[in-house]
């Protein structure tokens, strides 16, 4: 938690305390609405991987 040292860092799902489920509008609605950029972290780097999240929210 190094980062949240210097910026206020919201953690959702599994690892932390907020909630945004999946596919749901108002979830797609309120990160446009409050947040400016998202950071997403994989458990495995691969070449050439492009991540599931980059086009489920990333293209929205």
């Amino acid at each position: 938690m190094k980062l949240s040292k210097f910026i206020d860092v919201d953690i959702y799902g599994a690892c932390g305390k907020l909630e945004c489920p999946r596919g749901e509008r108002r979830c797609f609605d309120m990160l446009n609405k409050d947040y400016k950029f998202y950071l997403a972290f994989e458990n495995s780097n691969c070449v050439d991987y492009i991540t599931e999240k980059f086009f489920v929210t990333g293209l929205q």
